[in-house]
């Protein structure tokens, strides 16, 4: 039985259409930075919810270092909570982050800011300092997008199970509110 296995990359190239209906045209994402998460599966205890990755343009270039950052992160926020992200299964999802939980992780975040400082060494490595990685989430295009649709498509699946050591995927998204 295959496990799970990260990546030495993941690249998520992002698109978006513009136009009216039927005559609507793709086109690479222009917006405000978009906040992705990897989900994984656990066989049991609790699934690993890695990230946010940001966007730089039109795409997320994920490192494996910074899933790795991202792990232990969790790790130092409930060791006990989580098994061994190898001994998950080999399924991922990626989405975008709603509204709804940007809002939760700026409100979380609010003593970190006070303090200055994470509560994890490793998500300092990934985002600097709360106030920068809060300042990104407030400036996200996440806010104005509405919730995916993990059903409906709006979601990357895939297997990361060590078959290959790079995945590049393509994420279609809704227009921006007011974008167009």
């Amino acid at each position: 039985m295959r496990t799970f296995e990260l990546p030495a990359a993941v690249t998520v190239q992002l698109r978006t259409w513009a136009g009216i209906p039927g005559r609507a045209t793709e086109k690479g994402y222009e917006g405000p930075p978009l906040a992705l998460e990897v989900r994984t599966f656990a066989r049991h205890k609790n699934d690993y919810y890695l990230g946010p990755f940001f966007s730089e343009g039109d795409r997320v270039h994920i490192t494996r270092e910074q899933l790795e950052l991202s792990v232990r992160a969790h790790l130092d926020m409930g060791l006990m909570d989580y098994v061994d992200i190898r001994d998950g299964f080999g399924l991922v999802e990626i989405s975008y982050w709603s509204p709804d939980e940007v809002r939760r992780a700026i409100e979380y975040r609010g003593p970190e800011v006070e303090r200055g400082a994470f509560y994890s060494e490793y998500e300092a490595r990934l985002w600097s300092t709360p106030s920068q990685y809060v300042a990104l989430l407030q400036a996200s295009a996440n806010l104005r997008l509405p919730p995916p649709i993990r059903a409906g498509g709006f979601v990357i699946r895939d297997e990361w199970d060590g078959r290959q050591p790079t995945y590049d995927y393509v994420y279609r998204l809704q227009p921006l509110v007011g974008s167009q």
